[in-house]
C-alpha cells in the first residue's frame, strides 16, 4: 500500500528536465532583474550620499538656509532607507538554494518507485515521511496525504499525458510478467 502511494509520486525524467529547464530559466531572468535592482539602488544611494555631503558643505557656508537643510536631510533619509530595504530584500534572497531544492524534488520524484523495492524498512520509513503527512491506519485501511509539494505533483500527474505514459509502460510491463 505504501509502496504504490509514493510510486504516484513519480515523474518521467523528460518531464522533470523540461520544467527544471525552464525554472532554470525562469531564475536567471529573476536573478538579472535582481542585480539591477541591486545596482540602480546601489548607484542612487552613492548619488544621496554625494548630495547630502553636498547641502552639508552649502549650509556650513550659508550657500542653503536652515530650513531647506532640514527638509532635504529628511527626504534623503526616508529614500535611503527605502534604498537599503532594496538592497536587504535583492542581495538577501538565496534563490539557488531553493531551486536545488526543487531539483532534489524532482530528481527524487524520478526514481522513487525503483527505489522503494530495495529500500530496508527504515529506509522506506524515512522516505515514507517526506512524501506523504498525516498517516493513520484504523488496523485495516492507511489513510494519508502528501507533504508539499508532492501533493502538487500527484494532482498534476492525474490529469497529465505524461501520466498515461507511465500508466501504459505499467501495463505493458504487468503483461510481459505475466
Amino acid at each position: 500500500m505504501l509502496g504504490e502511494a509514493v510510486a504516484q509520486i513519480r515523474i518521467p525524467a523528460h518531464v522533470a528536465e523540461s520544467i527544471l529547464g525552464a525554472l532554470k530559466a525562469d531564475q536567471e531572468k529573476i536573478d538579472a532583474q535582481r542585480q539591477v535592482e541591486f545596482d540602480s539602488a546601489s548607484q542612487r544611494l552613492s548619488e544621496i550620499e554625494g548630495f547630502k555631503l553636498q547641502a552639508y558643505d552649502d549650509r556650513l557656508h550659508h550657500v542653503i538656509d536652515e530650513s531647506l537643510w532640514r527638509t532635504k536631510s529628511a527626504e534623503w533619509r526616508a529614500e535611503e532607507l527605502k534604498l537599503r530595504t532594496v538592497l536587504e530584500s535583492t542581495s538577501a534572497e538565496a534563490l539557488g538554494s531553493k531551486f536545488d531544492s526543487v531539483r532534489k524534488t524532482f530528481e527524487l520524484a524520478q526514481i522513487v518507485d525503483s527505489k522503494w523495492v530495495n529500500l530496508s524498512n527504515h529506509e522506506r520509513a524515512k522516505l515514507a515521511k517526506i512524501v506523504l503527512s498525516n498517516c493513520s491506519t484504523d488496523g485495516v485501511t492507511l489513510s494519508f496525504s502528501y507533504a508539499k509539494p508532492f501533493d502538487l505533483i500527484v494532482e498534476r500527474s492525474k490529469n497529465e499525458e505524461w501520466r498515461r505514459e507511465r500508466d501504459s509502460k505499467n501495463v505493458q510491463h504487468r503483461h510481459l510478467s505475466t
